[in-house]
């Protein structure tokens, strides 16, 4: 059995594109383990967003996107792998998975945001597929809100093809 484990620090001030706007930190302790083909990743996340202005609420955006978070909360991770060698044809390997994320004890008073993504992926040649089923609350990525209030569970199938040269 391989395990490595890790804590990370992070911290720094936060501008708003004008002036300063407050402070940031966060700190996680991680593991990974591996026990002949398993792997196990555990990890837990703090963070804390001191704005300037007091919000217990902030702005976020990548790729053309924005959803608001709670300015400080938790999160846990666990993820559970399987990696299975073949050979079917250029197939060389899949490995099977589930993945559970929560974002909790949020600073804003928000539900809880969860996602459950079991699945499988596939290593052919440069090809790199991941088949998964995604299960989740208040997720922007399945059409949620971060700092939502849905008590739903929103589902989505997602197919993600890489080449790798």
């Amino acid at each position: 059995m391989k395990t490595e484990l890790g804590v990370s620090a992070l911290a720094g001030g936060l501008h708003n594109g004008q002036t300063r706007a407050g402070d940031y930190h966060a700190w996680a302790v991680h593991s990974n383990s591996h026990y002949f083909n398993w792997n196990l990743q555990l990890q837990y996340t703090r963070y804390q967003y001191d704005v300037d202005n007091g919000a217990d609420r902030m702005a976020v955006g990548a790729y053309a996107f924005y959803d608001s978070i709670a300015a400080e909360a938790n999160s846990a991770t666990v993820n559970l792998a399987y990696s299975l060698p073949v050979e079917w044809g250029p197939v060389s390997g899949l490995q099977f998975y589930n993945n559970y994320g929560l974002v909790y004890d949020k600073s804003d008073g928000s539900r809880d945001t969860m996602m459950n993504v079991t699945g499988v992926s596939v290593a052919a040649g440069g090809f790199f597929t991941y088949f998964d089923l995604v299960h989740a609350k208040n997720q922007p990525f399945v059409g949620g809100s971060a700092s939502g209030d849905s008590s739903e569970t929103e589902r989505r199938f997602n197919i993600n093809i890489g080449y790798y040269f």
